[in-house]
């Protein structure tokens, strides 16, 4: 019996091998960028998210393009105002990020946009050329990637929904126990600790019932009694947070217990009510529906908090980005404008990951490096046939997906994946080319990158309250 880390290997190493052996059969100038589609979506947990995913992903490649060629139509001779129209986008993008339905639309409209914008330069016609290929090479991974994941052990939507579920009633569980002896002085609140927030999980359930592809049976007959539970938890999650914020400035102790009492029977209604039991499920829509007051006041809270975060990102990404630039000008590094593009690029994405997962990424391509460095020099210089080329990449993917097979190495993977196609690009040319200096000159970029990244992500941190 295979592990599931396993499975997802071999599914992901599939995908990547046909991706590049048709966009080479297709004769396309860089089948890299439909391997990196696969990477990318299959990062999600289920097939319905893929595919989801994937429209998100077609439909941010054809907003970046369109935004692009407007760009360079109107400001390819005036590089100031086309720097800030550019970043300008990035912000925008950047601040739209977080939004649960398209977020991901809007990383993607941007990452595009940059490598349109700034690898066709002042040339229409090389833009132009660079977008078509764009949008050939996404609809590409994400067929592909429909194809294998949708027949190679598909993965149950409804089963993750009910894991997460149960995650959720769990820490709500481990949440109670450590309020009540953290009021009797056995235990200290970490408001940082992950019992006392699983927003990050009902959000998956919302996302979950919103997957028109992929709602199973049980799901898409009682879809309204799941949206009254998954309601009740994002409830419940805001009470919980109001507690432990009141725990951590010192209430008044009976006004915590009197609470802590409150939520206790909000939790029994909400476990009678995953019994299958239609009252109970009425009797929790009943509950909530007085409560609307006090939801709409803790949503206020939340919804401030987010405001505030989503424009510190913007901020952040914003100073990355004008830092590689203005490096890149001031110092006349070489290589075009692929230094600029990939701090935008960078920028766009690590505003969302903390510093700890920041500095793991750097030394991981310092570590991935090394090793696709040594490949690139001993193993792709003596491929001379296609099928040894297309073995050389499953085999890399299924180990790097293999040995960082843990949700909490879900960085290292992607991260590997993609510098081993940025990396080895020139052996995917109709015509390889092997020379050390442009996989030496792509690490450096990524490293530098990655430093001015953690640099501003630190400096512009905002510490929770």
């Amino acid at each position: 019996m295979l592990s599931p880390s396993i499975k997802e290997s071999i599914k992901v190493s599939i995908s990547v091998g046909i991706t590049i052996a048709l966009a080479l059969y297709f004769q396309w100038d860089k089948p890299y960028w439909a391997a990196i589609t696969v990477i990318a979506i299959s990062a999600t947990e289920t097939f319905g998210h893929g595919v989801q995913q994937g429209k998100l992903r077609i439909l941010g490649t054809v907003a970046g393009i369109l935004y692009a060629l407007l760009l360079i139509s109107l400001f390819s001779q005036d590089h100031l105002l086309f720097i800030g129209f550019f970043h300008l986008f990035l912000a925008g993008c950047v601040f739209f990020s977080d939004n649960k339905r398209y977020g991901y639309a809007f990383t993607m409209a941007f990452t595009v946009f940059a490598i349109v914008a700034m690898l066709g330069g002042t040339n229409g016609n090389a833009s132009f050329d660079i977008a078509i290929l764009r949008i050939q090479e996404t609809m590409l991974g994400v067929l592909v990637y429909s194809i294998v994941y949708r027949l190679l052990w598909p993965s149950s939507t409804e089963s993750l929904f009910f894991d997460s579920l149960k995650t959720v009633t769990s820490q709500f569980d481990l949440a109670t126990s450590a309020i009540e002896k953290a009021l009797l002085g056995e235990y200290k609140i970490d408001r940082e600790s992950d019992i006392f927030d699983s927003q990050r999980h009902i959000n998956k359930l919302r996302e979950i019932l919103a997957l028109p592809v992929a709602i199973h049976y049980r799901l898409r007959h009682e879809k309204t009694k799941w949206q009254i539970v998954v309601e009740a938890c994002e409830a419940m999650q805001a009470n919980m947070t109001l507690i432990v914020a009141e725990i951590d400035n010192e209430v008044d102790k009976q006004t915590i217990v009197n609470k802590l009492i409150q939520f206790k029977h909000e939790l029994i209604l909400l476990e009678a009510a995953l019994k299958d039991e239609k009252i109970q499920t009425q009797a929790l829509a009943l509950y909530w529906s007085q409560y609307t007051e006090n939801k709409a006041a803790a949503d206020k809270t939340i919804n401030a908090k987010q405001l505030r975060l989503r424009l510190n990102n913007t901020l952040t990404a914003t100073a990355i980005s004008l830092t590689c630039f203005g490096l890149w000008i001031y110092f006349s590094i070489p290589g075009g404008p692929i230094f600029p593009l990939v701090g935008a690029v960078l920028a766009n994405v690590t505003v969302h990951m903390p510093d700890s997962l920041i500095r793991q990424a750097k030394l991981a391509s310092l570590a991935w490096g090394a090793v696709f460095l040594a490949e690139y020099c001993l193993v792709l210089t003596v491929i001379t046939e296609l099928w040894q080329l297309i073995a050389f990449y499953m085999v890399n993917m299924l180990l790097i997906y293999g040995l960082c097979g843990k949700p909490s190495l879900a960085v290292q993977r992607i991260l590997g994946g993609n510098l081993l196609l940025i990396m080895t690009m020139n052996a995917l040319h109709s015509a390889p080319q092997f020379e050390i200096i442009t996989p030496l000159f792509m690490l450096t970029m990524m490293v530098i990158s990655l430093s001015v990244a953690r640099f501003y992500t630190r400096l512009l941190h905002i510490k929770a309250k």
